[in-house]
């Protein structure tokens, strides 16, 4: 086998510095072997090296020659792999010996596998603009000059961040940016002798998750939670609370809001850093919220604070919400008055009090029909009201001749032959004729009855036909 030279205009450093150890020995991920290792180790020490080289090549060999250690190695050339890929050759080239740095920072003191958290740290914080790299680079570079030095976020940090920023995010949307908060949505439903007052969907809500779980609890009081005393007044402050993006605790959004500075300071979102911190200060006055606004001010001049937006709802939402509340309430209670004409029901007796009729006159349709609509439903209208007159006084005649048929029937079970005493024979005969009275009274509102269901049906008809 044989095996490639470091190139002269390659020096130990530089491939050290970026993590090529492989390459230091003339080595690529192929051809790797112990022996050849132990070759090449021998012929990079017979050469007249520095001191600072030689520890190079010492490390880097310790590293290759143990199983172990040369796992985690191959892992760390697996991340970089990984991170090329995400941030693209060119922007790679620019920031390897710094993103080498961070990675073999992280895993040569704990010789373990680099965790997915470290992976997405790196990717987080080298994905930068070129802009606002040479931006950076011209800050740091005055800072030098003027002997101030800015240590950058270390990778610890970000790894903090990162997770923080993967366990945090909006249960909404899974959105992570600096309009998260703590809140929830009160809402109030009232029964006449009830009122309830609850919180609906309490939890870490990003700005427009607010906004749209906000207006529907508003909503749901604005329908529900009038309708009892307590339940008025309590139904003032949840749609106050709802109109400003539900109830947000002070305390636990005021280290909410902490924790996003420092982790969007991390990530490298300075813009969304500067407008949290902004947020804080609204939270009263306090150290860590002024030495955090101080810090973004000083460190980072050129970026102004991204977009703040503050949720209220306005006033045309109010009385338009409002007035669809109570159409929404009159049409629940009283339901509507249909013009449009319907078929009458058929007859159904039911008990009722008796009350005294007179044969009504027979009505009979008239052979010249109203062409107009409005004709039309007004004849419609008052045909069913005389319907529901004679239906009315067809129910009463049939509870009077129930009860002529039951005070008949006690008659005949106490006199099954039919020859009662002189009183009783009277009394029967009265009850028949009086029942058979009624019943022709009956008859002849049948009749009526008939015609004028049949005449409602034929207008009911020509209506249809009008349309």
């Amino acid at each position: 086998m044989t095996f490639e030279k470091a190139s002269s205009d390659q020096r130990v450093r530089d491939l050290w510095n970026r993590g090529k150890f492989w390459e230091i020995f003339g080595f690529t991920s192929g051809d790797f072997t112990a022996l050849g290792l132990a070759k090449q180790y021998s012929a990079l020490t017979k050469v007249r090296r520095d001191q600072e080289d030689m520890r190079i090549i010492d490390d880097a060999f310790a590293v290759l020659n143990a199983p172990m250690t040369r796992q985690f190695y191959e892992g760390c050339r697996m991340v970089m792999q990984s991170v090329q890929k995400e941030l693209g050759d060119s922007r790679f080239a620019s920031v390897e010996d710094k993103i080498w740095s961070d990675l073999w920072g992280w895993v040569s003191p704990r010789w373990q596998s680099p965790p997915e958290e470290l992976v997405h740290a790196l990717k987080t914080k080298f994905r930068q603009t070129d802009a606002a790299d040479s931006k950076t680079s011209e800050r740091r570079n005055k800072r030098a000059e003027s002997g101030e030095s800015q240590k950058a976020a270390d990778i610890e940090s970000v790894v903090s961040a990162e997770a923080f920023a993967q366990k945090t995010r909006c249960q909404g949307c899974g959105k992570f940016d600096h309009t998260l908060r703590v809140v929830a949505f009160p809402y109030v439903i009232s029964i006449l002798i009830a009122s309830f007052k609850r919180f609906g969907e309490p939890g870490i809500f990003c700005y427009r998750c607010r906004c749209t779980k906000s207006t529907k609890w508003a909503i749901v009081s604005l329908l529900f939670g009038w309708w009892s005393l307590w339940g008025f007044f309590w139904n003032i402050g949840a749609l106050i609370d709802n109109f400003r993006g539900g109830k947000m605790p002070k305390e636990s959004n005021k280290e909410l809001v902490a924790k996003l500075v420092r982790a969007h300071m991390a990530l490298g979102r300075i813009p969304e850093a500067q407008a949290a911190s902004e947020d804080l200060l609204d939270y009263g006055p306090n150290e860590e919220a002024s030495r955090l606004v101080q810090e973004l001010d000083t460190a980072y001049p050129e970026f102004s604070p991204a977009n703040v937006p503050r949720f209220r709802l306005g006033y045309l939402t109010v009385v338009f919400a409002i007035l669809g509340m109570y159409t929404f309430a009159g049409i629940a209670m009283f339901g509507g008055t249909s013009t449009a004409p319907t078929t009458p029901s058929p007859i159904r007796p039911g008990p009722t009090s008796p009350m005294p009729t007179t044969s009504a006159p027979r009505t009979t349709p008239s052979p010249s029909l109203p062409s107009n609509r409005s004709a039309l439903s007004t004849q419609i209208t008052t045909n069913k009201a005389r319907l529901s007159e004679l239906e009315t006084q067809i129910h009463a005649i049939d509870t009077e001749l129930d009860g002529y048929k039951s005070r008949m029937d006690a008659i005949l079970s106490r006199y099954p032959s039919r020859q009662a005493p002189e009183p009783y024979y009277s009394q029967y005969n009265d009850l028949v004729r009086q029942y058979n009275s009624r019943l022709a009274s009956r008859n002849s509102l049948m009749k009526n009855y008939k015609d004028l269901l049949e005449s409602t049906n034929t207008l009911i008809d020509q209506y249809n036909l009008t349309r």
